[in-house]
């Protein structure tokens, strides 16, 4: 469509695409480069006034035009323009409101400009660094990540495009943007480390700028080693047609095999030439053979792949640790957890042979004809769980007198644990089916609060939401469950509420997801309330409202602002069911959703707060409304109720003086001196509508002074 020649060689002067190819320009002297460059110069603010004035002016009618000549000029001046052309878009579009599907039709326009080009260019080599000198022009001071993901989300930006971004992030000029690009690069590895994203080849530089992003210092703040080794080595094994040995990844393959932190966590790993001292050491010793090595690292060579096999080797290797403790267990368990989608160890059988042989020191024994090499076992169970199963019953057998219970309450603070798949989140229910026995729950309470490793306590909960209520049962969980609303869907019988493992009914489960919603991944919580929002809305906002928020409250005002709504409008068969079940378990919170109703738009919600006050299920909560300290929704129904003789509002203004007494006095002052405000101000037309309290139609405000003021004066102590 268009010349794209200066981009592969960075930011080239603007006339640099014009022109031919040829020996002239070769030849051409500092003079000529000058000249060009003082040309470009001299055409830059008319060509960016050129290129703005189009953008903004789009239409239905001009738009193929427009964009031909965008093109034209783009194909002109090459990667000036062209950063320039993507920095407008951004400048111009909403990108908050975008992500909404909000916008005018002239952003929708610009919105697809975007996407065409961003398609168009995303496959070209400074795609990256193209796209972020046109996002920081576009905004002052350093970028969030959230601005990358709207970004992303509206330009539909493929994966391999959002890598390059990234990784263009990370050699910004500005701290915060390499601050906030680092995590915006952290999530977008951790997508395609999913079994989702793993199918998708990288160019061979992007590959190599990726490795070395995880070899540098750019990443150590945002990911903990382990998880960059373990990313390392999924892109390599990704793109097994990358010859590792000859191409640049070839000193980066050697530096990450190479590295003082990996050295130091794996030099005594592999005991293989220490293996007769094994028979004679305890391991305790802190000059032993077995000093710096790990139990689950043993583990894991001799009890991954060989079955049932297996489980006499690791009873003969767990004595050599006796001092274990609940930290060395708890590393066990995660690293079962770990290797549960893995493929069987093809080498397991013969590992668990050679530790047995040299923990029962029968290297020379005469009467064995053969190396006592342990036959593997195809059996792994359905779930990918009979490996996990056969090593945690061995661990229990050799340490009767571990805590169990603390094991399963440290596993989630621990960086190891990581839950890849499904396979992971069962081979943890059968780590501690195996250590505790089939009669004992799973430890729930440890999972329903905050833990260190968020991301895997996250992928627990996405898992444990379609689990069977015989595997995890939320009704367990003491002093949580919502009790049942007879005639209300999804939560009039005790037997299904909440689903079918009644999470949705359990109030810790909600609260945690506030919690998790804020500080690991918003986007992944909220896709988890999609079920219920659309199968039991009226169960979920009774959940909704009885849970605590110890968060900042952002996912609730977005649940509530999306289920309240046809609740409280009655738009609902159930909704004055779902009203009066509110009035009873949680007034404060039903009165917080009626003022939010009433601050949006008072003049038509307020006619509508009084229909459902004077249901006959509501009358005791609307007299505890009015009874209440006054508020600026209590005065205003008073002065519907007074305006529709429902009640006397000079009566109103007395009782509630009489019994808050200073409170009722300040909080009427205040509904008063918001009223007169604006009209101290000069300004009545332009600011009542937008400070002033509304009154409802019917109310004389002077009538109404009148009244307070009496009220206020006769209270007032002599």
């Amino acid at each position: 469509r268009r010349r794209r020649g200066s981009f592969v060689g960075g930011p080239a002067p603007g006339l640099a695409a014009r022109g031919s190819a040829g020996e002239a320009e070769s030849r051409a002297s500092c003079t000529f480069r000058r000249v060009e460059n003082a040309t470009m110069v001299s055409f830059a603010q008319p060509l960016f006034w050129q290129i703005r004035y189009l953008i903004t002016g789009l239409s239905k009618k001009n738009y193929k035009s427009s964009v031909s000549e965008l093109h034209h000029l783009i194909s002109l001046y090459g990667y000036d323009a062209q950063v320039f052309f993507l920095r407008t878009l951004i400048e111009e579009i909403q990108f908050q409101d975008a992500k909404h599907g909000g916008g005018s039709g002239r952003d929708q326009l610009k919105i697809q400009l975007l996407q065409n080009e961003l398609k168009e260019i995303e496959n070209e080599e400074q795609f990256g660094v193209i796209l972020l000198q046109a996002i920081e022009a576009s905004r002052d001071g350093g970028l969030l990540e959230d601005f990358f993901a709207h970004l992303c989300r509206v330009g539909k930006l493929q994966l391999r495009g959002q890598l390059t971004l990234g990784v263009a992030t990370l050699h910004s000029v500005n701290e915060a943007t390499r601050r906030e690009g680092a995590k915006f690069l952290r999530t977008k590895l951790r997508e395609y480390s999913s079994p989702g994203g793993r199918g998708l080849k990288l160019p061979e530089t992007l590959l190599h700028t990726l490795l070395a992003a995880l070899r540098g210092p750019e990443l150590e703040e945002t990911l903990e080693e382990r998880d960059r080794d373990t990313l390392f080595k999924q892109l390599i094994d990704s793109h097994p047609d990358v010859d590792t040995s000859r191409n640049p990844c070839a000193g980066l393959v050697h530096l990450q095999r190479m590295s003082p932190s990996r050295l130091a966590r794996h030099e005594k790993r592999t005991v293989v030439a220490d293996l007769t001292l094994l028979a004679t050491s305890s391991g305790s010793s802190s000059d032993g053979p077995l000093e710096g090595i790990r139990a689950c690292d043993i583990v894991e060579e001799i009890g991954r792949g060989s079955g049932s096999a297996s489980s006499q080797a690791i009873r003969d290797v767990m004595p050599l640790f006796p001092g274990i403790g609940t930290r060395g267990l708890a590393e066990i368990i995660c690293m079962c957890v770990r290797t549960a989608g893995a493929p069987p160890d093809t080498h397991a059988n013969l590992a668990a042979g050679v530790f047995s042989a040299a923990v029962r020191d029968t290297w020379n024994d005469p009467s064995t004809s053969t190396f006592p090499q342990i036959e593997a076992s195809s059996d792994r169970g359905a779930e990918g769980t009979q490996d996990t199963t056969i090593i945690v019953e061995a661990v229990r057998d050799t340490v009767p007198d571990a805590k169990w219970g603390e094991v399963f309450e440290l596993v989630f603070d621990l960086p190891e644990l990581q839950l890849n798949d499904r396979r992971g989140f069962q081979a943890l229910l059968a780590a501690h089916r195996a250590a505790r026995g089939s009669g004992e729950a799973f430890p729930l309470g440890a999972i329903l609060r905050l833990r260190k490793n968020t991301r895997a306590q996250l992928q627990f909960l996405r898992f444990a939401v379609d689990a069977e209520v015989a595997q995890l049962n939320f009704a367990s969980v003491p002093k949580s469950l919502l009790q049942p609303v007879p005639g209300l869907p999804g939560a009039e019988d005790a037997s299904r509420i909440g689903g079918p493992n009644h999470c949705w009914a359990c109030r810790a489960f909600i609260e945690v997801l506030f919690e998790l919603a804020e500080v690991e991944d918003y986007g992944a919580v909220r896709t988890l309330f999609d079920g219920p929002l659309s199968s039991a809305p009226e169960a979920l906002l009774l959940s909704t409202c009885l849970a605590e928020d110890r968060s900042r409250g952002a996912l609730r005002a977005e649940l509530l602002e999306r289920l309240a709504p046809p609740l409280l409008g009655d738009a609902s068969p159930h909704a004055t069911l779902v009203q009066a079940t509110l009035a009873e378990r949680v007034p404060l919170q039903l009165k917080r959703l009626l003022r939010s109703m009433q601050e949006k738009d008072p003049e038509r919600s307020l006619p509508k707060i009084m229909d459902i006050l004077q249901k006959d299920e509501l009358v005791s909560f609307y007299a505890s409304l009015l009874n209440g300290p006054p508020t600026e929704l209590s005065c205003q129904l008073a002065c519907l109720g007074d305006s529709r003789g429902a009640l006397s509002l000079a009566s109103w203004l007395r009782e509630t003086l009489s019994e808050h007494k200073d409170t009722a006095a300040a909080g009427f002052i205040r509904f008063l001196r918001a009223r007169l405000q604006p009209v101290a101000a000069g300004s009545p037309e332009v600011s009542r509508g937008s400070s002033a309290p509304y009154l409802p139609p019917g109310t004389d405000e002077q009538t109404l002074f009148k009244q307070c003021l009496e009220a206020l004066h006769e209270a007032a102590p002599s």
